[in-house]
């Protein structure tokens, strides 16, 4: 799945905050995957201050990571369930659609 920077940042609103031990795991594997580097942090010059997160849009660069079938099921439930609470922002939307879209 091609994830820019913007999904990066907003990907963690998708995992459960809490959940059974294997789901979790998932979500630790799948936050693993996800997360900046340090590196990538300093090259989007990457602020958060006051609960808010900005970077330089000029480096909004994608990388492709791939998930298994575990993390993707997963995924798609937890975009499913935040469909059916109407939960689903402008914020997460790309994601949730990347999600969906993803075989």
């Amino acid at each position: 799945m091609k994830l820019n920077v913007k999904d990066r940042i907003a990907f963690p609103y998708l995992l459960p905050q809490t959940h059974n031990m294997v789901t979790m795991l998932a979500v630790r594997d799948i936050f693993k995957k996800i997360r900046l580097t340090q590196d990538e942090e300093k090259r989007i010059k990457l602020v958060v201050a006051e609960g808010r997160v900005s970077w330089d849009l000029k480096e909004n660069f994608e990388i492709d990571i791939s998930f298994n079938n575990l993390e993707i099921n997963l995924l798609r439930d937890q975009v499913n369930i935040m469909d059916k609470k109407k939960e689903v922002s402008e914020d997460v939307l790309d994601i949730c659609l990347k999600v969906k879209d993803e075989k």
